[in-house]
Parts: structure tokens; C-alpha cells; sequence
């Protein structure tokens, strides 16, 4: 057997808390006994408390994070679907200038229209990816040709956006998102720590999807 295997003290932190004020009180109420000093006992009850102290705000302070990021999230979604409203009305609207869709940074549309090549998409070099699962629960994918700086990593030309495939562990691709713009975040569906795989493939204007860029993977815990 591995020595995790015969270790006496739980790995999980909530059955270490648990586990330890068990050890602390008994050493306290048997100290004479056992014949542990009163110095020990107080070492061992003080780091006792401190180690519960500390997982507890641990917990505070997480599941505050969840909440700012949940809070987050639904900010933007308000705020996206009122601004794509307002967008799309003046977008539409006769007397909005090119000069005025620049101002409110909108796209000018193009003076004289160009059907894209349906073989354009199909022969680029797919999406790099880039990972970050620095934030328990989710993985921020950033996706496109230079994911690493977001403020260089526009579409390509002729480009609508990226579809974003996942697979846990060896299992099946699984569709996740079309979007057009990096980076995505990917809630992760697990209660247990999980290795996940990413692809993107480019997609156009009229979603015709072009070849995979290379994989990424992470393994994300929660």
C-alpha cells in the first residue's frame, strides 16, 4: 500500500477539520494520561482553532467569489441585451451616418458587397487556445490567433467567430459555443476535479466552419 493509503490524517479539508478538534479535545481532556505537556496541549488546541478559522474563511471567501462572478454574469447579460437592442435600432435607422456607427463603435458596413469565399474559411489555419482555470469551478477560454493578448486577437478578416468543442477526459466531443468574441467561460458541470479538453474551429458569416486549431487541456478542480 502507498503511504497515502495508511495515513491517519483525512485529505479532505472539511473531514481534516473535523478530524483534528477531535485530536485537539481528546489530547486536552486526557493531556495527564497521555502525558503530554500544557505547553503542547495549548499548541495543539491553538492550531486547532486556527486551522478551523482559516477554513472557514476559506469557504467565506469563496463562495463570496461565486457570487461576485454569478453577479457579474448577469450584469452583462442584462446589459448586452439592452445595448444590442439599442445598436440594432440605430444600426438599422436611416439617418445614422458611417461616421456616427464609428462613434458608437459599430460596424460601417461595406460600400460594395462581397460574398465571401465559401473555400476561404476552409483553408486557414484554425484558432489557437489559450487556458486559464486559475478560478475554481470554471476554465476562461480565450480563443483566436493570438489568445494570449486580447486586445491583438480580432478576427480574421472574412471571420464571424469561433465554435468551441469540449471533452472530459477521453470521452466525446460535446458542442459548447458559437461566439465572436474571446474570451468564453466554461462553467464546469462537476462536483469532482476534472480534465477537460478544448478545440475551436473559425466559422463565417454564413457559419460555414473551417479545420480545428490544436487542442488544449487543463484539469479544472471545483
Amino acid at each position: 500500500m502507498s503511504k497515502a493509503e495508511h495515513d491517519f490524517i483525512p485529505k479532505q479539508d472539511s473531514e481534516f477539520i473535523v478530524w483534528l478538534r477531535g485530536f485537539a479535545q481528546y489530547v486536552q481532556a486526557h493531556a495527564a494520561e497521555l502525558d503530554v505537556s500544557p505547553a503542547k496541549v495549548a499548541e495543539i488546541t491553538g492550531k486547532a482553532a486556527a486551522n478551523e478559522a482559516a477554513y472557514r474563511e476559506h469557504l467565506r471567501v469563496h463562495d463570496a467569489a461565486r457570487g461576485a462572478f454569478e453577479e457579474k454574469v448577469r450584469q452583462r447579460k442584462e446589459t448586452e441585451k439592452l445595448v444590442r437592442g439599442l445598436a440594432q435600432v440605430l444600426q438599422v435607422r436611416p439617418e445614422t451616418t458611417d461616421s456616427q456607427r464609428e462613434g458608437l463603435g459599430l460596424r460601417v458596413p461595406d460600400q460594395i458587397r462581397t460574398a465571401p469565399s465559401p473555400d476561404r474559411v476552409r483553408l486557414m489555419t484554425g484558432p489557437n487556445i489559450l487556458l486559464d482555470w486559475s478560478q475554481r469551478s470554471q476554465v476562461a477560454v480565450h480563443a483566436g490567433p493570438n489568445p494570449g493578448k486580447e486586445h491583438e486577437n480580432a478576427m480574421p478578416e472574412g471571420i464571424l467567430g469561433v465554435n468551441i468543442y469540449v471533452r472530459e477526459g477521453e470521452g466525446p466531443w460535446t458542442f459548447v459555443a458559437a461566439v465572436t468574441s474571446s474570451p468564453f467561460v466554461y462553467l464546469v458541470p462537476s462536483a469532482v476535479p476534472v480534465t477537460l479538453t478544448f478545440r475551436a474551429c473559425y466559422f463565417d458569416s454564413r457559419m460555414r466552419p473551417g479545420p480545428f486549431g490544436d487542442p488544449a487541456t487543463c484539469t479544472v478542480s471545483v
